[in-house]
């Protein structure tokens, strides 16, 4: 009976042991262990390393599998890639939110989207999606020519969040103008958070049919 009761351990043990080790993030060096930073002055660096907070406006949704540091007095550093273009603290289990990400002073950033930009569509419902060369082209024209005209006022449900990524440089890294979808009287509308209609697409735009295409009509 005891053979099988720590038998039974073990194999728990093993298992417990496995989930873990799925979990577990790999240093990118030897001096991920090692390597201490520190915030001053608005800055955070381990005397080599610069970082800076990320512009206002700007996200980054990708993921920090990499161990790069470990803050002072705090917790485990992660970046987004070998380089630590972009880094987070990990979070103590008792929080309920995230720490602001960091990024390499060394970036860059224009002062809003270009024509060099995805454009991602993000609906409530269901999966985000890129949109095509046409269709985003649509999407940047109205951004850089359009977007402070002025349709009237909306209080209809939104339904999807609109994103350009700085795809060339910075996989991942958004910059979110909080602008969101409202679909009504077969117009694909584009609207800010003060609900003021920016830009109207009408049914022969590629805009209208891959949003309507890949969200099934799905509106509310």
């Amino acid at each position: 009976m005891r053979s099988k009761m720590v038998g039974l351990m073990i194999l728990c043990f093993v298992l417990i042991v496995a989930f873990c080790g799925c979990e577990v993030k790999q240093p990118i060096d030897e001096q991920a262990d090692s390597r201490v930073f520190v915030i001053k002055d608005g800055k955070m660096t381990d005397g080599e390393l610069i970082y800076k907070r990320l512009p206002d406006n700007w996200v980054y949704r990708g993921k920090y599998p990499y161990k790069i540091g470990t803050m002072k007095d705090g917790n485990a550093l992660y970046a987004s890639d070998k380089n630590g273009t972009i880094v987070q603290e990990a979070k103590s289990w008792y929080q309920d939110m995230e720490y602001w990400p960091w990024v390499l002073d060394s970036v860059e950033f224009p002062p809003e989207p270009d024509e060099t930009f995805k454009v991602c569509i993000s609906p409530f419902k269901g999966k985000g999606f890129y949109l095509s060369e046409k269709a985003r082209e649509e999407v940047i024209t109205w951004y850089l020519d359009g977007r402070k005209n002025f349709f009237g006022i909306t209080h209809d449900h939104v339904f999807a969040s609109v994103f350009f990524e700085m795809e060339e440089s910075v996989p991942g890294l958004y910059y979110d103008g909080n602008y969101w979808l409202v679909f009504k009287e077969e117009r694909l509308m584009i609207v800010d958070n003060s609900d003021v209609i920016r830009g109207e697409f009408s049914p022969d735009t590629a805009f209208y049919q891959e949003v309507l295409d890949a969200t099934g009509g799905r509106f509310s």
